[in-house]
């Protein structure tokens, strides 16, 4: 298990650092070995916490501006928060500001197919974004917004959009999450 010290200690070398900062500055740094520094840098990434650039041979390190949206486009095998969203019911993707689908949970995929990287209204053949799409609102207001919309194959469906923010507070994405409306709910 890993130092949470250390790491907090590592997450301010590399977040004072203007550009970033290689395993060998870390170490030195903190005074602790280039490969236990290698160790904590390689973990932490796996966390969403950092991220790096090579430039040449050398990894350059940088704290990731949104945690959350790292881990969402990560493809790594284990991911806790892909687990979670699958988890819950409903029908789920996350969205970038520019509405591009970056993650699905099974559930969407299934009805929908797999659709990484396209638009999310250009998925149900519309030319642009829903009238009353939640993720616009929740982009702009950084808030949850959510509402009743038939605009997917005329079926009353509920929509929740969830602002993603980075460290400073600014919206880069949203889960959006769906549900189908029995008739019974809606009348």
């Amino acid at each position: 298990m890993l130092d949470i010290k250390l790491q907090n200690k590592i997450l301010g070398v590399i977040g004072n650092s203007r550009f970033g900062c290689s395993s060998t500055d870390v170490s030195k740094s903190l005074k602790v070995n280039r490969l236990t520094a290698a160790k904590y840098l390689s973990s932490m990434r796996a966390e969403g916490l950092l991220d790096f650039k090579k430039i040449g041979m050398a990894k350059v390190w940088y704290v990731e501006k949104s945690p959350i949206l790292n881990l969402l486009k990560s493809d790594s095998v284990k991911n806790n928060m892909k687990d979670f969203l699958s988890s819950l019911d409903g029908d789920i993707i996350v969205i970038e500001n520019n509405f591009r689908v970056i993650w699905a949970n099974n559930a969407w995929e299934e009805k929908y197919g797999k659709h990484k990287n396209r638009l999310c209204y250009a998925i149900h053949g519309k030319r642009d974004i829903c009238p009353k799409c939640p993720a616009i609102k929740s982009h702009k207001t950084g808030r949850v917004e959510r509402t009743l919309c038939d605009c997917i194959n005329k079926e009353q469906r509920y929509f929740e959009s969830v602002p993603i923010k980075d460290n400073d507070g600014a919206v880069v994405a949203s889960i959006e999450i769906s549900r189908a409306i029995l008739a019974e709910e809606s009348g």
